[in-house]
């Protein structure tokens, strides 16, 4: 009974010419992307989240905790001085974003961010060369998402005709840093001449680059990856 269940599933696709049809953006391009410090931030997010919330201590009142101060003898040890000098820059930016937070809100925080990712999708999805209000982090910006964004549209005959963008984002984690967005989307447009319709889940991570000084600051992406959330 089995077999003959299995050969008539088969017979009956064949007959009605299904085919499996491969969606684009099922991967996006910028999950390739890899940067080291930010692979173990979201591998160990809660970790990170009480290891911030601890330097946040040290540096506001004083007051080390055992576990910062194991871990960053370990980093420094183990890893490399590089390491630990950039856990202490995330470490004094993460003070920047709850002061921030504090003062203007989640909500506030949220909207303004929101456009950065929107304007990110906008230029590298649709091509729209003014859609420019954002800015990547060094680290990003040196891996060069949006290059693989149109690599991968040119290679795979898509053309990104309309997004269509969510009120808000699905969630937010304000406890570590950079801080994490995840964004639900939906692409419309064409593939290989047909018609498609894809909806897209990606974690934003943003943050501050002030590699040119506090005073020149601003608010940039620092990672984009697929969102294993939902």
């Amino acid at each position: 009974m089995d077999s003959f269940l299995s050969t008539l599933t088969v017979l009956y696709f064949t007959i009605s010419g299904y085919k499996t049809k491969k969606m684009p953006f099922t991967h996006s391009p910028e999950n390739n992307i890899k940067i080291a410090y930010m692979e173990d931030i979201i591998e160990n997010e809660e970790i990170y989240s009480d290891l911030y919330s601890d330097y946040s201590q040290a540096a506001l009142n004083g007051v080390v905790t055992k576990r910062l101060e194991k871990f960053m003898e370990q980093m420094k040890e183990n890893i490399s001085p590089e390491a630990l000098g950039k856990f202490i820059d995330n470490g004094e930016k993460y003070i920047l974003l709850q002061t921030i937070v504090a003062s203007l809100g989640r909500e506030n925080i949220q909207e303004e961010y929101r456009k950065y990712i929107e304007e990110y999708l906008k230029f590298s999805r649709l091509g729209d060369k003014e859609a420019n209000g954002f800015s990547l982090s060094p680290e990003l910006k040196a891996r060069q998402p949006i290059h693989k964004v149109e690599r991968y549209i040119e290679k795979e005959n898509i053309k990104v005709k309309e997004i269509i963008f969510p009120n808000e984002c699905q969630a937010i984690n304000d406890t570590i840093y950079p801080m994490k967005l995840t964004y639900r989307y939906i692409l419309k447009g064409m593939m290989k001449e047909q018609p498609f319709e894809r909806e897209a889940i990606q974690d934003f991570y943003i943050g501050f680059d002030w590699s040119k000084g506090v005073e020149n600051g601003r608010d940039v992406i620092e990672y984009i990856q697929d969102s294993c959330d939902f």
